[in-house]
């Protein structure tokens, strides 16, 4: 049977050091406790990423009862489909059934040449966001926006659309200049009060022109 236990040679002024295989039975805060050693409790070396669990076969380096020991690496995880990787300063990625979690407080992605993204689905949830791009190019076969309240502020605007319908309860426009339509046919229907205010008006018709009205006033 192989010793799972390694004695490490120290100065006769040093206490005895030695590489032990243990088993996690507990844990209070930052402390472990092991399975072999209950008395003992040890910490995780930083070299150590992968967070411990209750469990787990882990390597441990005891540096004796005075000393604080320390587990330098996880050797049989209890929980394979279960593991927590622990970065210094705070950053821990967490994998769960093939699902993995990423918690920091501030997270930051550079490329310096590209940055990809591939997936069936991508969900987005922020409180605000903010999107810097030189130039957009999106390819979509629909889209669907809910917006309480929109602005938009664009220099210049050229759209192609096959056909497009809206329904709006209020419209108000405002153009400072120029406002030209041109269309192969222009139908208003309006229920209520339709009218014009302008300091001139210009109506020409290479056809027919009527006016149906139950009254109607010129002049």
């Amino acid at each position: 049977m192989i010793a799972n236990t390694l004695q490490i040679k120290t100065s006769s002024e040093m206490p005895a050091s030695a590489l032990r295989i243990a088993t996690v039975t507990g844990r209070a805060d930052d402390w472990f406790f092991i399975q072999e050693l209950n008395t003992i409790r040890l910490k995780r070396a930083a070299s150590c990423l992968i967070e411990p669990q209750l469990g787990d076969s882990v390597l441990i380096f005891d540096a004796g009862l005075e000393n604080v020991s320390f587990i330098t690496a996880v050797l049989v995880s209890s929980k394979e489909a279960t593991s927590k990787i622990c970065l210094p300063g705070g950053a821990l990625l967490e994998t769960k059934d093939q699902q993995l979690t990423i918690s920091a407080e501030n997270i930051s992605i550079n490329g310096n040449a590209s940055v990809s993204l591939n997936a069936t689905l991508i969900d987005v949830n922020a409180m605000a966001a903010t999107v810097k791009v030189s130039h957009w190019q999106s390819w979509s076969e629909s889209i669907e926006s809910h917006a309480v309240r929109a602005t938009f502020a664009i220099k210049t605007l050229t759209s192609h659309v096959n056909q497009a319908i809206s329904r709006v309860r209020n419209s108000l426009r405002k153009v400072d200049e120029l406002d030209e339509t041109q269309a192969g046919r222009v139908r208003v229907s309006v229920e209520g009060h339709h009218q014009i205010n302008a300091e001139h008006v210009t109506t020409q018709a290479r056809g027919f022109v009527r006016i149906d009205g139950k009254k109607i006033d010129l002049g």
